[in-house]
């Protein structure tokens, strides 16, 4: 049923055209179907008709639209009395920008549906609905992936011990010994490690010694 509404605009789109070349003035940009692509930078590519994916992806520099959904690419189709989006389902960057989109340049529509790739599902309802779902989904993303932590690597590890240690000699105001020492380097773990420098930081330097000599 989308598909013949979009297929019913887009024959009206392609006689706006006719028209255009025959010297007839065309109708205004609300009556045909226009598609396009908002890049992860929020940039827009648009063309009249359906069938222009593929050729707006150079616009961008782009080859595949695989690769293109997969950076946080949002392509769509402007019917004048619906829109569908189409994007990747857990992309933070495709769900801020759909949700950017549809604030500014559809605010008020009534029939917009979103497809998401990967699940796949289709939401459907007016404009403001779907903005209020993709940012419940947003900020559901943001909340599971947590704060940024650097990778995990050795030399990242020993480099947070290093910034620990260095924390804890100047609240000491002396270097710390072997045992001491060894509290703080026998983490190799990031959620560890940003417990101790949490309690480094926030003990008066009696409670810090204590601390660091419990085990």
């Amino acid at each position: 049923m989308r598909w013949r509404r979009i297929a019913k605009a887009a024959r009206r789109a392609l006689a706006d055209l006719v028209m255009a070349v025959r010297g007839r003035p065309a109708r205004a940009r609300g009556a045909g179907v226009y598609s396009g692509w908002i890049g992860p930078d929020g940039r827009v590519e648009e063309a009249p008709g359906t069938a222009v994916h593929v050729a707006l992806l150079a616009r961008f520099g782009e080859s595949t639209k695989e690769a293109f959904f997969s950076k946080g690419a949002v392509r769509y189709v402007d019917a004048s009395d619906h829109v569908s989006l189409e994007l990747m389902s857990q992309h933070p960057v495709a769900l801020g920008n759909a949700i950017e989109a549809l604030a500014r340049r559809w605010p008020d529509m009534a029939d917009v549906d979103v497809e998401f790739r990967a699940t796949p599902e289709v939401l459907r309802a007016s404009s403001v609905e779907v903005r209020q779902a993709l940012d419940r989904r947003r900020r559901a993303i943001e909340a599971s992936a947590g704060p940024e932590r650097p990778l995990n690597s050795a030399a990242t590890v020993r480099a947070f011990q290093e910034s620990i240690i260095v924390l804890a000699q100047q609240k000491l105001g002396r270097s710390l010994t072997a045992r001491e020492h060894t509290f703080i380097t026998a983490r190799g773990g990031f959620l560890a490690l940003e417990a101790i420098r949490d309690t480094v930081s926030a003990a008066i330097p009696s409670e810090l010694e204590a601390y660091l000599n419990a085990e």
